[in-house]
């Protein structure tokens, strides 16, 4: 490895272009030759080993080191570091400039673009590569100097004359001559590209006696450095620290802002507060939450509250505060890009306001007001059975339940509450599910099983299930009954007509079949909530004579022997009624009993036994000669009188009554006569 390389330098000389040789002056323009070399050392960097230390004439910065320090860091024993470059020149008397002048270290000023020039003796690289003749690097340096400077061309070229052989200058100076050639400059270019360390001995071995002489006893490295190119360095080293100050500046200002502003991507309660301090951060959360907007679902138009008008407002807001106060505002370089969500915010209603924007709401105030109606249970003639009607809501809402509701609303955060939700409107008490109402349906229905078939002899009624449900009533807590006074009513309308022989009052003492209303009622709604299919009779007060088999029928005359009053019946009404005298129970001839049907009737009839005249006469038992008659010795009737001064077997009676029974009744009326 070569000392430049070891010293990270690339050795790139550059020969200017030339004038032709015959330009060239060397003995008369010493001067000038001197003032273009001064020139063309400042225009170019190159590393110079010199063997003398009157040889150079530059006032550019020098670096020196010293052959055994070269050597050392050539094989590798020493590291190359700021206090070699720095370290002062063993002999360099003459020198003008030391690198104190110089502020920046020679180690960072040596660039590729430096060359380095060795004169009068010759070293060897790490892996023992000799470096040029010193013959042929004189002639390069004489080259380059004569083509910076015409000047300092000719005065380089009486040192190489001094130095050098004459013939090597004679060679110099034509390549001089041929170097305004592009071509011929190349080939300078990569000659001064190849130039490689010299010894002291190959100075030696050169020939130049009197350069031998001129060199000190140590030899030198001199670091030729270019002005232009150290002044480039300060200005990017001053551009660097501007940098570095700013990105300082930035940083401390950073950590400042941040203290007090949340970080880029910040969400609190779905809110990006990046960049905001913690009061604006109240402020748009605030406003935001006031514009959020919940849309009211109705059947017709649809309305509308805001956050703000119903006073929606923020708990706390703890979790901000807590994030800013927990940001990490030393690194918050590091922490820009990230994305943070701390989640939603505790948010309440203002109950006066919300009850206010409620009194606002068309749905509230309905121009048709609808009470609600509860389930309800019906009977249903067509399926002949109890069903359940149900309820109905109305449109009067429940302040309360849809006041709650809005509130849950807004506090979930939901945008719509949908009015066609019936639980938000007043309720109907009872509802189609309620256990007691259906309870009570089915009881109703049980009962309408219980149908009752009457039978009596030829004589039939049925009571069927549509007449059944109008005697099952509920009460408004579902307590099923059964209405007596509609039963009563059903028995005295329906049975007492079928099976009765007498319609209306019955005078006391006649025996005909007559049914039981008070008992057959209880006995019916009995059978009616068995819920059974019976079959069966009614129950009688009295029953004719001949049960099944024979009846009075609806026109007779009763005659009550105890009593002593007699009745005629006629379609089942009493329509007429007469106080009697029968027979005389303490001669042996009382009246006898039975039923009876009027043979004929007569007027003005002699009954030749009793030698008695009477007007009007009806015999219903021929066989002894007994009949209705008229009486007219007597003056009373009724009473005790048949005891013992009664007639000898026929019924005595009033004559006006006698005439108007006469006049009634018919032969075949049936005559019944009872104790």
């Amino acid at each position: 490895m070569k000392l430049f390389e070891k010293l990270g330098l690339k050795k790139k000389l550059q020969e200017p272009a030339r004038t032709d040789a015959s330009e060239v002056k060397p003995d008369s323009d010493s001067t000038t030759a001197q003032e273009q070399s001064a020139n063309h050392i400042e225009e170019q960097e190159e590393v110079h080993f010199s063997a003398s230390d009157t040889a150079r004439t530059d006032t550019t910065d020098t670096v020196w080191i010293s052959p055994e320090q070269a050597a050392k860091i050539l094989s590798g024993d020493q590291p190359l570091d700021e206090n070699i470059l720095l370290s002062e020149p063993a002999v360099s008397p003459q020198s003008s400039r030391t690198d104190a002048d110089d502020p920046e270290t020679p180690a960072e000023k040596m660039t590729e673009d430096d060359a380095v020039h060795v004169q009068g003796t010759e070293f060897t690289d790490a892996q023992g590569t000799e470096t040029a003749e010193p013959q042929e690097t004189d002639a390069a340096d004489a080259q380059e100097t004569v083509a910076d400077n015409p000047q300092e061309t000719e005065t380089a070229d009486s040192q190489e004359s001094e130095t050098a052989d004459p013939k090597e200058s004679e060679t110099a100076d034509s390549q001089e001559t041929d170097a305004a050639d592009p071509q011929e400059t190349d080939a300078a270019d990569a000659q001064k590209t190849d130039t490689a360390l010299t010894t002291d001995q190959e100075a030696s071995e050169s020939g130049t006696d009197e350069a031998a002489e001129d060199m000190p006893e140590e030899d030198e490295i001199v670091y030729h450095r270019n002005p232009r190119r150290g002044r480039k360095n300060k200005v990017m080293g001053k551009v660097i620290f501007s940098v570095l100050v700013l990105l300082i500046i930035a940083y401390l200002g950073g950590r400042y802002f941040f203290q007090n502003h949340f970080f880029p991507n910040t969400y609190v309660d779905g809110t990006d507060l990046g960049l905001h301090s913690m009061d604006k951060a109240r402020e748009i959360m605030t406003s935001r939450l006031q514009a959020e907007t919940l849309e009211i679902i109705e059947s017709d138009e649809n309305e509308y509250l805001t956050g703000k008008t119903v006073g929606l407002h923020y708990v706390n807001f703890d979790k901000a505060e807590d994030a800013l106060k927990n940001q990490d505002s030393a690194n918050w370089f590091l922490l820009l890009g990230n994305h943070t969500d701390y989640g939603s915010l505790d948010v309440d209603i203002d109950p006066e306001k919300l009850s206010a924007a409620l009194d606002e709401l068309h749905c509230m105030n309905p121009d048709a007001p609808v009470k609600p109606e509860n389930a309800k249970i019906y009977y249903n003639p067509e399926k002949h059975k109890y069903m359940i009607q149900e309820e109905t809501y109305g449109n009067i809402i429940n302040r309360e339940a849809f006041l709650q509701a809005v509130k849950d609303a807004f506090i979930s955060r939901s945008s719509t509450l949908s009015l066609q939700d019936q639980t938000y409107f007043v309720q109907a008490d009872i509802k189609k599910d309620n256990e007691a109402l259906q309870a009570a349906k089915n009881t109703m229905n049980t009962w309408l099983k219980g149908i009752v078939k009457y039978k009596d002899g030829d004589l039939k009624l049925k009571l069927t299930r549509d007449e059944i449900s109008g005697f099952i009533e509920c009460s408004d807590d579902f307590k099923v009954s059964i209405n007596k006074k509609l039963v009563r009513k059903y028995v005295e309308d329906k049975v007492v007509k079928t099976f009765n022989s007498l319609e209306g009052d019955i005078p006391k003492g006649l025996t005909a079949w007559k049914v039981h209303v008070k008992k057959e009622t209880k006995a019916l709604i009995k059978d009616i909530k068995g819920g059974e299919k019976v079959t069966r009779t009614p129950v009688y007060a009295s029953q004719g004579l001949a049960e099944g088999e024979y009846n009075l029928g609806s026109t007779y005359i009763d005659v009550n022997i105890p009593n002593q009053e007699m009745w005629y019946v006629e379609n089942g009404k009493v329509v007429f009624n007469s106080d009697v005298v029968t027979g005389n129970i303490s001669t042996g001839h009382g009246t006898s009993t039975g039923i009876f049907h009027i043979q004929y009737k007569q007027r003005d009839h002699m009954m030749v036994k009793y030698h008695s005249f009477v007007h009007y006469w009806m015999p219903y038992n021929t066989t002894v000669g007994i009949g209705f008659h008229d009486a007219n010795w007597r003056s009373s009737f009724g009473g005790q009188i048949y005891r013992t001064d009664g007639s000898h077997g026929c019924i005595n009676m009033p004559p006006a009554k006698a005439e108007e029974l006469y006049y009634m009744i018919s032969a075949g009326t049936v005559v019944y006569v009872h104790e």
